[in-house]
């Protein structure tokens, strides 16, 4: 039996905007943006409400696919957790799911030696290592690819533990060169879904509170997601939650669907 959930992913999965209330002028809403006092209402919080499990949430506000990739390392292979993955314990397979969300491919890790962390930076901002790095290094296509190998390699990790994991896209669906059957909603993203529009979108979506992508304008038509930041209001987490359990038995941790 499950009784805890590890969530991986960007903001859409930490619950960035979860407080909007409807007419919540902007300025307002980004005093309570990213409080986390409001990430009750984000779906992998109603999941563990309706199913009584504990969530060991890695997702954060602007998170890229690198740095979900670089907490899982530190996570899964950091000395305690290694020791019981590479045992196989009962405990730790049994009683923990993963939850992963893949995020836009314009976001990119980079260790600041000043600060000495972490920045996520965005390829579509005006920093100056964002153009420079776009110019000259980027390619969609290709950082697609680098996203696809590092799936293999955790499925891979994941399958020798007996860790029960699944992923999905959050608003764009990646094509990569084979099918994963533990890819949930068959790539089809979580825009797609709340939006029930599954045709090709007309641009990629950034998710850097100034697209105006087809589908994201119906999502907030439709108020599935705030008109600021463009992240899913209380309604459009609790929809996600009613997709998630179209998929998953979060009692037993099976899937319930195949592709």
């Amino acid at each position: 039996m499950l009784k805890n959930l590890i969530t991986f992913g960007d903001s859409w999965v930490w619950g960035v905007g979860a407080g909007y209330q409807k007419g919540q002028s902007k300025e307002n809403f980004k005093k309570i943006s990213d409080n986390t006092k409001y990430t009750k209402n984000s779906f992998r919080s109603l999941i563990c409400n309706q199913f009584g499990l504990k969530n060991r949430n890695f997702s954060a506000p602007g998170s890229s696919n690198q740095q979900q990739f670089r907490f899982a390392s530190e996570f899964f292979l950091g000395s305690k957790l290694h020791n019981l993955t590479k045992k196989h314990d009962h405990n730790f397979t049994q009683e923990n799911i993963v939850l992963w969300g893949l995020t836009s491919v314009y976001r990119h890790e980079v260790w600041n030696k000043h600060t000495a962390v972490y920045d996520n930076i965005f390829m579509t901002s005006n920093e100056k290592y964002a153009k420079n790095y776009v110019m000259h290094h980027f390619d969609e296509n290709l950082e697609t690819d680098r996203l696809f190998y590092h799936i293999e390699l955790f499925n891979a990790f994941f399958k020798l533990t007996n860790v029960r994991h699944y992923w999905f896209n959050i608003f764009d669906e990646h094509v990569f060169p084979r099918k994963f059957t533990n890819m949930l909603f068959n790539g089809v993203s979580l825009l797609s879904l709340l939006t029930e529009d599954y045709a090709q979108n007309d641009q990629y979506h950034m998710s850097n509170w100034n697209d105006t992508d087809r589908k994201i304008t119906k999502a907030i038509q439709m108020q599935l997601v705030n008109p600021h930041s463009l992240h899913p209001t209380q309604t459009g987490h609790k929809k996600i939650l009613d997709l998630f359990n179209t998929q998953i038995n979060f009692t037993t941790g099976e899937k319930l669907v195949d592709m």
